[in-house]
């Protein structure tokens, strides 16, 4: 029975595990429940690091080397802060291995003396970690360290940039066949050895691409290698993020494809990759940046049956291409339940038309311009939105100051509120006039409005 309740615990507090404050709430309430919730925050110990918090962490790893290296620090005088032996070994627990992090970490402290004596703390055979980040020009010679199969024999993501060394790619391939997530940036140096990594996976089911290098100079001819290499996993590749337009036609072998996200650099490139294209398991597409838009229309009238989440952004495009995007969401997009796109003032109609279709709507994000009429849009949210819709954002809102639609907007949702009400942000920073705020807080008090929020920075479809 005690197993059984530390298994049952587990399973709760691993739900919680990116809610870092729960978490620390249950660390004092008995030695079981601490031992349980330490080893899930020592998962990634990376997760939430930022520049106030990397002495602390170094201090904790560098407290689990022996005396010997603990005394060359001594003797440097550095200003680290030397804690005793901790109770736990919180480097076992770690499952995520960010070399990147370490090394920035090292940079901060200027503590090369035991660098070397921290990338064996966390890679030795008592250790097996799922997640791997190796950082740029990176070409330390962890194929040699001794118990390093088993360390990352059970990789299930790797990170890395095409200029690491020939030596760490050839252990990689070697050692890990379990790969399911792979994020490949490409720099200057392109290595032939990556496409073998990704072509060493027995079951690769998530990949990102993405360039990191400015200007239009790029190796086609290694690109091809690289989209090529993914055939082999034609039917498990689920998930795909690119960050430049395709030089083969491979988005047509991954039939199984459930997210698709797009990235473009410049005005000029056609993705012509897209054109005649079918995804029909396709469930989230996510565009962003000189996509065109008529490629995108294809897409969404070939695949559209599927799609539960569209967020389209700073795009160049007509009128009537705008209006034909709309078209082909409410026509073929009829279980979507999260919407972001761009509207200007003639699709209004076809903005009607979108929401009285697609009835599964729950979140909706409207990215107006400088002349946006406010007034008409939520008028149109106001009489035709459906049931299940109650989450909204709406960005560039310069002259929303300008208008008493929103006041118009509230009351028409005063009926529906008691079931759904109202989760709004603005996606802005400039801060709400005071005619707005108080606005907002009078329907906050009378349950229309749930929640209310104004910054630009989360998620698209997070509305905490």
């Amino acid at each position: 029975m005690y197993k059984l309740n530390r298994d049952v615990l587990y399973s709760i507090f691993i739900e919680l595990r990116n809610d870092k404050n729960a978490l620390h709430s249950c660390l004092l309430v008995n030695k079981t429940w601490c031992e349980i919730v330490i080893s899930i925050l020592w998962r990634n110990p990376w997760k939430y690091l930022n520049y106030r918090k990397r002495k602390i962490l170094l201090d904790v790893i560098i407290s689990h080397l022996p005396d010997e290296s603990r005394n060359k620090l001594e003797d440097q005088q550095t200003s680290l802060s030397l804690y005793k032996k901790p109770f736990f070994n919180y480097i076992d627990f770690c499952k995520h291995l960010n070399l990147n992090a370490i090394k920035e970490l090292i940079m901060d402290s200027g503590m090369w003396v035991v660098y070397d004596e921290i990338i064996h703390l966390f890679m030795n055979e008592n250790t097996s970690f799922t997640h791997l980040h190796i950082p740029k020009n990176f070409d330390y010679q962890i194929q040699l360290i001794p118990g390093i199969e088993r360390c990352i024999s059970k990789i299930e993501f790797v990170s890395c940039y095409t200029n690491i060394g020939e030596n760490i790619l050839c252990g990689l391939i070697e050692m890990c066949k379990s790969i399911r997530e792979i994020e490949i940036v490409i720099n200057v140096k392109n290595n032939d050895r990556v496409a073998k990594l990704i072509r060493s996976s027995e079951n690769l089911i998530n990949v990102h691409f993405l360039t990191n290098y400015a200007g239009k100079i790029r190796d086609e001819s290694f690109w091809e290698i690289l989209e090529d290499s993914l055939i082999k996993h034609a039917n498990s590749i689920q998930h795909l993020k690119i960050n430049k337009q395709l030089t083969t036609q491979i988005l047509s072998y991954l039939v199984n494809l459930k997210s698709l996200e797009l990235k473009g650099n410049h005005c000029d490139e056609t993705w012509n990759c897209l054109n005649n294209l079918s995804l029909p398991h396709l469930e989230i597409l996510r565009v962003n940046n000189y996509i065109p838009v008529m490629s995108l229309g294809d897409l969404i009238e070939n695949t559209g049956e599927s799609l539960t989440e569209i967020s389209i952004e700073n795009m160049c495009y007509t009128d009537y291409d705008n209006k034909r995007l709309i078209q082909a969401i409410y026509t073929k997009c009829l279980v979507l339940k999260y919407l972001k796109i761009e509207i200007k003032n003639d699709d209004i109609i076809e903005l009607g038309k979108l929401l009285k279709n697609c009835q599964c709507l729950e979140g909706l994000i409207i990215i107006g311009n400088s002349d946006f009429n406010w007034n008409r849009c939520f008028e149109t949210l106001a009489k035709s939105s459906p049931p299940n819709l109650f989450m909204f954002k709406f960005k560039n809102l310069s002259n929303l100051n300008k208008h008493m639609s929103l006041k118009l907007f509230f009351e028409c949702w005063k009926g529906r509120s008691p079931l759904n009400p109202m989760i709004l942000q603005f996606m802005t920073v400039q801060p709400v006039s005071l005619r707005n705020k108080n606005l907002i807080e009078i329907y906050k008090a009378e349950g229309v409005i749930k929640k209310f929020a104004n910054h630009i920075y989360n998620k698209d479809f997070e509305w905490d």
